[in-house]
């Protein structure tokens, strides 16, 4: 055994070689990060962690994915077992009225039917309990167990045969193979081929379509047919030899009670083989166990009927007598005017209703004519019409044309006169601006005036009344006085053609005057002119422009009038 002295000695040793083992440790670690970051597989020991960390997430995903398909299929399960104990608790509730009220019109078929051979209630409500309690140990349905043997008894069957036939038809279904649903088709469909006494081809392709025409069956009738004496045709097919009407009611019944008491077929009718089956027998019980308990409730077809009809009767007695009151005053009423007082009140009401409207629509239509084929033939035409004035000939273009010439020839001429204008007055200016003093005076007075009057013309919207007025004024006239301006015009061009024609005259007559000497004149009165053009030009000028003011203001004498009104 060591010593504590050389079990220290062994820990310091050992500490030392762990330390050793570390550094080579995290040595070959480093090696491996970069021999991955060498080789490009990874992106060294982080890139590993990367990839560990996306695996994860996948897995993540992978999880939640499999939680949400989880939850669906639990939710399936829970619908499916609530389904599965409502169809075993509560539907069975109502489907098994359902049953009673069947076995109720049951009851009535059977006895209608078996009346004459002396069946009683009792011995009905005994053969429906037979079936009934058949329906709970098989895969059938007692409801249309009950319906198809009230058909089997109208075809002429009795009582017990039929239970035994409708008994014998679901011990074949189910030696079959068939379902439930088929075995309910085969049951109708044989039913009604014994109302007409035999089973024929179309019948027995129902039973074959439900898949019940096997050689069982077609075995077991040709041998029930043997027993009672009726030939066979062996050599030829089974389908062929139904032609020659052998499968008679008894033939039928005969195979069909032999079926009803196989031991073979009555446990491959009490064995459940599916889970459809399984839950189609459980529902089945508990329907039925509803079905009896109704009846124990609302009684048996004679109970029933002797409940239902007591509160038939009764409802009827409660409301008969409020009826009959309602009816006898309504009869009252009628009989005395009341209905035709309230008849004429509406044919009154809505006659004056239209004696409101109408003033209202004939108003409307006065306005706005109704608009008829003749009328929009007759605007068609209208705006055909105003477009054909919208074509112009060579002749009418031409005489637009040197119309706007002579517009922009007037444009050019006062062009002109303003650049001659403009050139003198501001000589003229330049020449009297020392002394102007009561000349600028004046215009400032006269600037005053129209300062003046161009704010009462603004206030007034003279303008816009003068010039509307003057507008339609024009407008009439030109409308008055088109011939006579087309007259003036020929005045116009006849007298240019005067004018012409005096203008060569008098150039004749100064050409005369050519071997005259009028040189000393000709400088004298150049000379004068040169020395008074300026004076001269002014004069001109100013008699030209207070000669056209002078007319203006006659002109518009009435319209200062009104803009005197207007300012005062």
């Amino acid at each position: 055994m060591k010593s504590i002295d050389e079990r220290i000695v062994d820990m310091q040793f050992n500490n030392k070689q762990f330390e050793e083992g570390i550094s080579t440790s995290m040595k070959s670690l480093d090696g491996l990060n970069k021999s991955l970051d060498t080789t490009g597989k990874g992106n060294s020991l982080s890139g590993l962690a990367s990839g560990v960390q996306s695996i994860s997430d996948k897995f993540s995903a992978l999880g939640m994915m499999g939680v949400t398909a989880l939850v669906n299929i639990t939710n399936a399960a829970v619908n499916a077992g609530i389904k599965l104990v409502k169809s075993l608790t509560v539907d069975p509730v109502m489907t098994g009225l359902k049953e009673y009220e069947t076995k109720m019109n049951a009851i009535t078929t059977i006895m209608t039917n078996t009346a004459s051979k002396g069946t009683t209630l009792d011995q009905v409500n005994d053969a429906l309990g037979e079936l009934n309690e058949y329906s709970d140990k098989t895969i059938y349905n007692f409801a249309e167990m009950s319906r198809n043997i009230g058909t089997f008894t109208a075809a002429g069957v009795d009582l017990d045969t039929s239970v035994s036939a409708i008994k014998g038809i679901a011990n074949l279904a189910a030696g079959s193979g068939s379902s439930a649903e088929q075995a309910a088709t085969a049951m109708y469909q044989l039913s009604q081929a014994l109302a007409s006494g035999k089973v024929g081809l179309q019948d027995w392709n129902s039973v074959v379509n439900a898949g019940m025409g096997g050689e069982l069956f077609q075995n077991a009738l040709k041998e029930s047919a043997k027993e009672l004496g009726i030939f066979v045709d062996e050599s030829k097919p089974f389908r062929e030899t139904l032609q020659d009407g052998w499968l008679k009611t008894e033939v039928l019944t005969k195979t069909l009670n032999k079926f009803a008491e196989d031991e073979a077929l009555i446990k491959a009718a009490t064995q459940v083989k599916t889970f459809t089956q399984l839950m189609g027998t459980m529902t089945e019980s508990v329907q039925s166990g509803w079905a009896i308990s109704w009846e124990n409730i609302l009684g048996d077809k004679e109970e029933s009927a002797a409940l239902f009809t007591a509160i038939n009767d009764g409802f009827n007695d409660l409301v008969g007598s409020s009826t009959d009151a309602r009816n006898a005053m309504l009869k009252f009423w009628k009989d005395n005017g009341g209905r035709d007082s309230i008849i004429n009140a509406l044919s009154n009401s809505f006659k004056g209703l239209m004696q409101i409207l109408k003033p209202v629509q004939e108003s409307f239509e006065q306005v706005f004519p109704p608009m008829t084929g003749e009328k929009l033939v007759e605007i068609s035409k209208g705006i055909e019409a105003v477009t054909k004035n919208f074509k112009i000939g060579e002749d009418t273009a031409d005489k637009i044309k040197r119309t706007f010439a002579g517009l922009f020839a007037i444009l050019d001429i006062g062009k002109q006169a303003f650049d001659a204008l403009k050139n003198n007055v501001i000589e003229l200016v330049g020449a009297l601006l020392p002394g102007a003093s009561g000349l600028l005076t004046f215009t400032a007075n006269i600037g005053d005036f129209l300062v003046g009057l161009d704010n009462a013309i603004k206030t007034g919207d003279v303008f816009n009344k003068v010039f509307g007025t003057i507008k339609d004024v024009i407008l009439a006239v030109v409308e008055l006085s088109t011939p006579a301006f087309q007259t003036l015009q020929e005045l116009i061009s006849k007298a240019a053609d005067k004018i012409k024609e005096a203008s060569e005259k008098i150039k004749d007559v100064f050409s005369g005057f050519k071997g005259i000497d009028l040189s000393g004149a000709k400088s004298l009165a150049e000379g004068a002119e040169e020395h008074f053009r300026p004076f001269t030009t002014l004069g001109k000028a100013l008699s030209k422009g207070f000669g056209i003011i002078k007319d203006v203001l006659e002109k518009v004498a009435p319209i200062f009038s009104q803009l005197a009104s207007i300012v005062g």
